[in-house]
């Protein structure tokens, strides 16, 4: 499966799981749901990935939001900022 056929088949399965939501609450159900599925997926993964995928799953909504809502001629308020913290310790 190439990237563009993986990428229709996860938005299909989205669809799918979404097409029941009516509400902006069923569908943050749903939405929790999923996210707390894919964090418990990622334990297998070492620490420092773990932490690159989280900060990457929330740019990517928020580009996807951002994009879509230019598609559709709607104004997007999301600002997006990527930075690292300073001084962190490492484990």
């Amino acid at each position: 499966m190439n990237q563009g056929e993986r990428e229709q088949f996860v938005a299909n399965k989205v669809l799918e799981a979404t097409a029941w939501c009516k509400t902006m609450g069923d569908f943050s159900e749903t939405l929790g749901a999923m996210s707390y599925t894919l964090g418990s997926l990622v334990v297998e993964f070492p620490q420092d990935e773990r932490e690159h995928l989280f900060i990457q799953m929330v740019e990517f909504m928020a580009k996807g939001l951002m994009a879509t809502s230019k598609a559709v001629g709607e104004p997007c308020n999301l600002e997006m900022t990527k930075g690292f913290r300073t001084g962190a310790d490492k484990h």
